[in-house]
């Protein structure tokens, strides 16, 4: 994601945060712009940004930690960055022992839909990258093992050039040989 649009996401974020924080219904807030596929009920119908009967440990870290810091009723006095953008977060309530509680949220999504594949849907922009770049590495591998073992290969099968890849920026580890242990000898 361009630093521009991100810039204006992060802006976007902070005028829903203002708003929320001055007393405006959070719900009405959510329902109106939050990016969050989840919003949406089985049956179609908003739900206010609500979460209920959430488990600890099953919302990602930022959020969860900025969640259960609250009190209930209260709103997150900053914007909560994750990889999926940035969260504005009311908590609702939360049991004795802090580990159930229910949370609202509007989420100003920073992810990546790929073109190559539009029917997959939105992800965090460093699970876009990872996946792009195991892919050229796998087809880059397979480029290179039927080139140099002399593999025919159908005709409607296309195969990488790898001479012609361009390299990435991203370098890959060193690979270090493994040292083998001694082989005990029979006396």
């Amino acid at each position: 994601m361009a630093k521009k649009a991100k810039k204006a996401k992060k802006a976007k974020a902070k005028q829903i945060l203002a708003r929320a924080r001055s007393g405006e219904d959070f719900s009405k807030l959510a329902d109106e712009f939050t990016d969050d596929p989840g919003n949406n009920g089985a049956d179609g119908s908003k739900q206010g940004g609500a979460y209920r009967n959430v488990s600890k440990g099953t919302m990602v870290p930022e959020f969860e930690s900025a969640a259960l810091s609250l009190k209930p009723g209260e709103v997150f006095p900053t914007l909560v960055e994750s990889d999926f953008g940035y969260h504005v977060i009311k908590l609702e309530t939360k049991n004795a022992a802090g580990d159930h509680y229910d949370v609202r949220h509007i989420l100003v999504a920073s992810t990546v839909s790929d073109p190559d594949n539009p029917l997959a849907g939105p992800k965090p922009l460093k699970t876009f990258v990872r996946s792009k770049l195991e892919s050229e590495k796998e087809a880059s591998l397979m480029a290179r093992l039927i080139k140099e073992n002399n593999i025919q290969v159908p005709d409607d099968f296309t195969v990488p050039d790898i001479e012609a890849k361009p390299k990435t920026a991203v370098s890959p580890r060193k690979q270090v040989p493994r040292k083998r242990k001694p082989v005990a000898k029979n006396r």
